[in-house]
């Protein structure tokens, strides 16, 4: 592959990185979820890519910030799912404290009841 192709590949990368990071912000997780494949796929394309060929120091500086961009993305996008991820946690743990409310609560559902019935 040229080495013009190879600096073509981290466009793309940097591209698809930008659309998962905007996925990220805007909340669409199914979304993100579908268009990582695509990511990775670019990501290991490029490293096949990059073990066969090496740039020239001219593209290592136009590669340099797109490499400092993804890096940054990839940073982004992870505090990004870290939050949501907590957001998941606080549902599930809400969820789980309401079922053990129901369960102990649920067995006295349309009994009225009156002090010292002993119920």
């Amino acid at each position: 592959m040229i080495t013009s192709g190879l600096t073509a590949l981290y466009q793309q990368a940097l591209a698809l990185s930008e659309e998962l990071l905007a996925l990220a912000r805007t909340g669409e997780w199914d979304r993100l979820v579908n268009e990582e494949m695509r990511y990775l796929n670019a990501i290991e394309h490029l490293t096949r890519q990059q073990e066969v060929a090496t740039l020239p120091a001219d593209q290592q500086r136009q590669v340099r910030p797109i490499l400092r961009a993804l890096i940054a993305n990839e940073s982004t996008l992870r505090t990004l799912l870290t939050q949501r991820l907590d957001e998941l946690r606080g549902l599930v743990e809400q969820q789980s404290r309401q079922q053990s409310v129901n369960h102990a609560y649920g067995s006295l559902a349309g009994n009225i009841l009156y002090p010292g019935s002993g119920v």
